[in-house]
């Protein structure tokens, strides 16, 4: 009876995910997150809402003509799918030591062979700052975007621009005005306050969006049936929750 009720404990907390763990790297959280959009069925873009086609373990090929997105002027990234930063690596990792260089974060070869580095690539480096790392690879903050839209975005704080320059054909997506923001479309903010009030709860990023802004989008823009899913498969495989998001 003592080896079956061991056994039916075992077994309670495999399902309940208490061996999870957190992706190693951002490369396992992009392999992650490709089998869950195609496991869910939403393989569609972040802010353009374009469906796509997966390629390979993490990339995709997007449709635009459904949805209307131009390319600006990266013939090369339009139109292939990377994974976004909903908070950029900068709002987690400025303020810590490792975005000013680290002594294991020197050029061990080539021209640069003894420079010292810093920033992202340095408190990415294994070892190095074990937090970071964390909040880096945390797919609750990672969605499939076009990779322009992604580049161009950068690290900008969201907000609104004057005028609503479209510069990416019908896809509601603007950066612009001064201080330069990114401004989503409505109907991708809930998404977005999600991922960003998590993250700061989670890793103590340090947004540059009003907190009660986020929350307003957040109760504006209820998450849909895809996004609770999304939500639930990462916590079974990792065991990271996003208290923001409810159960399916």
């Amino acid at each position: 009876m003592r080896v079956a009720s061991c056994l039916l404990v075992i077994s309670l907390l495999i399902a309940d995910g208490a061996y999870a763990e957190p992706p190693a790297s951002y490369d396992a959280s992009k392999r992650l997150l490709s089998d869950i959009h195609e496991g869910i069925g939403h393989l569609v873009t972040l802010y353009c809402g374009c469906p796509y086609e997966r390629v390979g373990e993490t990339s995709g090929d997007i449709n635009s003509e459904p949805c209307g997105h131009e390319t600006r002027t990266d013939e090369t990234r339009s139109g292939e799918v990377e994974w976004e930063h909903v908070t950029p690596a900068s709002w987690f990792g400025a303020h810590r030591p490792c975005w000013k260089g680290h002594e294991q974060c020197v050029r061990m070869s080539g021209k640069d062979k003894g420079k010292p580095y810093g920033k992202r690539e340095c408190c990415y480096k294994r070892g190095v700052d074990p937090e970071f790392r964390a909040a880096f690879v945390d797919p609750h903050n990672l969605f499939p975007a076009d990779g322009e839209i992604n580049n161009d975005r950068g690290n900008h704080a969201y907000g609104t621009v004057p005028g609503e320059d479209r510069l990416y054909g019908a896809c509601d997506f603007e950066i612009g005005g001064s201080p330069k923001v990114a401004e989503p479309d409505r109907c991708v903010r809930g998404e977005l306050a999600r991922a960003m009030l998590y993250m700061e709860d989670q890793h103590g990023a340090r947004l540059r969006v009003p907190r009660d802004t986020l929350l307003a989008w957040h109760a504006a823009d209820p998450p849909e049936d895809w996004e609770r899913r999304r939500a639930r498969r990462i916590e079974a495989a990792t065991g990271l929750r996003n208290p923001y998001i409810g159960p399916p």
